[in-house]
């Protein structure tokens, strides 16, 4: 949920931005242009005038977001994580809650600033209180994974539920987790199909996963789906390149499911590969291995 940092705005919008402050720079020169861009930024929050300005919050504040998560992204910059946390805090000292869970996710991944899960915490709860919707992901996950604060199962619960209900589909994948598993709530499976439909919609890789994961193993009728467990995992895959051991698993159970224990193995040797310690992985390597030899006796 919070390997990758989305765009504020949108790429298209970010780069026209950049270019116009910027110009057409490369490498030191861009980190100069960015130097004297932080300065002038800083003195125009400096002023209460402009600072006091109606289109000062929709339009400076927002441009350091913007920097900083193309900083942190480095595909129009070069990367640069100190850069983009210093970005990220000049806007969310300056009131943009979206500077606030950028940064927080900074301190959670240990990204340009020592790991620090208090501190992540800390701003995603500003950023959640100030009603970003990544905020409130982001807040939701720490309180279900205990990130800078205890488990509260139910609050995460109430967090997630917020980002759900608001169309973000890492909330929406998250809150179904929950449904799914009886996290925090009551297990209901069916409605944990509905999230992860919903995200699996906008093309988030975890809601495809998970959701394959769910129709290939689920022993509820009415939601087991080996079909769409293999067109999800099929997808997760896709879009993965082939590179994450958990959906190359989960695609293994889906050839399963549909009775073709050749590809099955195939997919289970491949995430084995890459990650050839984990122990669920063989057992299900001899299960579809052992129904092979039985099939082919």
């Amino acid at each position: 949920m919070l390997c990758t940092l989305a765009l504020a705005g949108g790429k298209e919008g970010c780069k026209k931005t950049l270019q116009d402050i910027f110009g057409q720079l490369n490498g030191a020169d861009i980190d100069k242009a960015s130097s004297k861009a932080f300065q002038w930024f800083e003195s125009r929050t400096a002023d209460p005038v402009v600072a006091g300005q109606p289109t000062f919050r929709l339009v400076d504040v927002d441009f350091a977001v913007r920097v900083g998560t193309l900083y942190a992204q480095g595909d129009v910059v070069r990367q640069n994580d100190p850069q983009a946390v210093k970005w990220f805090r000049l806007g969310a000292e300056r009131g943009s809650a979206l500077a606030e869970s950028r940064l927080g996710e900074m301190y959670y991944l240990g990204r340009g600033v020592p790991k620090d899960y208090g501190q992540a915490f800390s701003w995603f709860q500003q950023s959640a209180q100030h009603g970003d919707v990544f905020g409130e992901r982001d807040l939701g996950f720490a309180y279900l994974q205990g990130v800078g604060v205890a488990k509260d199962e139910p609050r995460a619960v109430e967090w997630l539920r917020k980002a759900a209900d608001r169309g973000d589909p890492v909330g929406q994948s998250l809150l179904a987790l929950c449904y799914a598993s009886g996290t925090g709530v009551q297990r209901d499976e069916a409605q944990a199909a509905q999230l992860y439909e919903k995200a699996a919609e906008k093309g988030n890789m975890l809601a495809l996963n998970n959701s394959a994961w769910l129709y290939a193993t689920s022993q509820d009728t009415t939601v087991r789906n080996p079909a769409k467990a293999l067109e999800y995992a099929s997808s997760a895959v896709k879009l993965s390149h082939e590179t994450n051991p958990d959906i190359l698993d989960t695609l293994a159970e889906a050839y399963y499911t549909q009775g073709d224990y050749d590809d099955a193995i195939k997919a289970e040797e491949k995430a084995l590969t890459l990650k050839p310690h984990e122990p669920s992985f063989k057992e299900r390597l001899a299960k579809y291995q052992q129904a092979k030899a039985a099939r082919d006796k």
